[in-house]
């Protein structure tokens, strides 16, 4: 997928890291998506109305944001993530 092989068929693991950081950044944004989106239910439409008035919502919601870009921008040898996006040059990798 994305012209990428798996870690699995290759030893070519930075390779690989792209892949997995690229599921990795999809899964994590379809889940806070989704977090937005679950927030009302029977029939209700407008997932915003009285989001600023639930600050537990909020601070989850923005922490998990943090915490994903802080893995993501640190890409230590502990999560084996890549940096796909240079910021200075906003080219992609």
């Amino acid at each position: 997928m994305f012209d990428i092989d798996s870690a699995n068929n290759n030893d070519d693991i930075p390779k690989a890291n792209v892949h997995y950081t690229m599921v990795f950044t999809a899964f994590v944004s379809m889940t806070l998506f989704n977090e937005l989106n679950a927030r009302k239910v029977h029939g209700e439409r407008n997932v915003f109305r009285g989001i600023l008035n639930n600050y537990i919502f909020i601070a989850i919601w923005v922490g998990t944001f943090i915490i994903t870009v802080s893995i993501l921008s640190t890409h230590g040898n502990d999560s084996k993530a890549v940096v796909i996006v240079d910021a200075r040059s906003t080219s992609v990798r």
